[in-house]
């Protein structure tokens, strides 16, 4: 915890530095960056701006705006993707390692809680790029998906930004919160790694077990 205090002592002292405009440029970048790469960690830059509104550098209305427009326009970039390019998009090797049945699963959710599911995409850690781009792909109205997409970030934004701003009354939960989350960030990374190469993996002996019958029947006898 110590090291801890000695970072974020360090981290606003430095930060105090910086011109608020930049601040808030980087919570826009941060933010929309996030949804375009899920593990990058956009969330964490949006909390440090937040803990900056504390000691009254930049304003937390300022880096809610910030954090507004970044995710919303990843957002729309990503439905429009999806929109445009359609399910072939998914079955492009990038996304060879997530299963069908997830996707199915989330084409399901769409299709029966409609705006609602918008609404929850960005709390649920892990799919959030995904269920944008299968709204694209089922061709939500576009009107729609940035009015539910702006409800869903109105509510997660606000309680990132207002709940840091308030719990910066206990320095120490803060400070712990930082680092819990950034520990949660690199074990999401391990895990992806992990579940790339084993899917990979698993691919590659597929393939191979089904070319050995083919092999063995058309040897000569």
């Amino acid at each position: 915890m110590e090291n801890a205090s000695e970072l974020f002592s360090e981290f606003a002292e430095r930060a105090m530095a910086i011109a608020p405009v930049w601040i808030y440029l980087s919570v826009v970048m941060a933010s929309f960056v996030e949804n375009l790469f899920p593990l990058f960690p956009g969330d964490l830059v949006t909390v440090l701006a937040a803990a900056l509104a504390v000691l009254d550098h930049v304003s937390p209305v300022g880096v809610f705006v910030a954090a507004y427009v970044g995710s919303v326009g990843s957002t729309m970039i990503l439905y429009g993707f999806g929109r445009r390019y359609g399910r072939a998009y998914l079955e492009r090797r990038r996304f060879a390692m997530i299963p069908q049945r997830r996707i199915e699963k989330l084409e399901r959710m769409i299709a029966r809680y409609g705006a609602w599911a918008i609404v929850a995409n960005r709390f649920v850690v892990g799919a959030r790029t995904l269920i944008v781009l299968l709204a694209g792909i089922g061709r939500w109205p576009a009107g729609r998906m940035f009015l539910w997409s702006s409800v869903s970030l109105t509510l997660f934004n606000s309680l990132l930004i207002w709940g840091t701003y308030a719990a910066l009354g206990n320095v120490a939960l803060v400070r712990g919160f930082l680092e819990t989350y950034q520990t949660i960030v690199w074990i999401l990374l391990g895990a992806a790694v992990g579940a790339f190469m084993a899917s990979r993996l698993a691919r590659r002996r597929a393939t191979v077990n089904q070319e050995r019958p083919h092999d063995k029947e058309s040897m000569p006898l």
